[in-house]
């Protein structure tokens, strides 16, 4: 997305803190930074192309991939809550689940 746009993109959409359905805290930062209760803080970016995926995702930066990145889709339930799903990389298009791995409370 960019050093300019993405930051601000990032603060509408998803930045905050979350808890999920353990108590666990999952973080999603402004300048682009995730963190979650299992991982290594990563880099992500929101995808802005809306064919490319059968969901919104993110793109998280992850060195063990063959691409060098993950997926996770997202989207916000009526509750106010943020779903996340698990999501792959089909061809040229991420594919994400039909049911959330996890559902996430925005705290701050």
């Amino acid at each position: 997305i960019g050093r300019d746009l993405g930051p601000s993109l990032n603060s509408i959409v998803i930045t905050g803190k979350y808890r999920d359905q353990n108590g666990k805290t999952w973080e999603f930062g402004d300048k682009g930074m995730i963190k979650t209760p299992s991982e290594n803080p990563s880099y992500f970016e929101l995808s802005l192309i809306g064919e490319s995926g059968s969901c919104d995702y993110i793109e998280v930066e992850d060195l063990k991939s063959k691409t060098g990145l993950r997926y996770y889709g997202f989207g916000w339930a009526k509750d106010g809550v943020l779903n996340l799903y698990k999501a792959k990389l089909k061809g040229e298009k991420v594919i994400c689940d039909k049911e959330p791995f996890t559902r996430l409370k925005k705290t701050s």
